[in-house]
């Protein structure tokens, strides 16, 4: 018993800068949702390097989340050399 006490009273690193910026993904993910909402109600010609950097951004966000789901799920030969493959072919393609 008072080794798990001293194990929940002690943070690791993580747990000590983590409360810091505790809100920091919240403020980036609701200024990047209020600039794609302007874009979508308003979107003018100078705007096109904004939409240009939004749908890449999304593009990237896309192949991240998707990738580690492949990872997590097949072995790294086939996450590691199949699967770079298989996407330059779709997105050549």
């Amino acid at each position: 018993y008072l080794l798990s006490a001293y194990s929940f009273s002690k943070k690791n690193i993580i747990e000590k800068y983590d409360t810091q910026f505790a809100y920091s993904s919240v403020v980036l993910n609701l200024s990047l949702a209020v600039q794609a909402y302007l874009l979508w109600i308003n979107p003018s010609i100078e705007d096109v390097d904004k939409i240009y950097t939004i749908a890449i951004l999304s593009s990237f966000e896309f192949f991240m989340i998707h990738s580690g789901v492949f990872m997590a799920v097949f072995s790294k030969k086939v996450s590691l050399i199949y699967f770079p493959i298989i996407w330059c072919v779709r997105i050549n393609n």
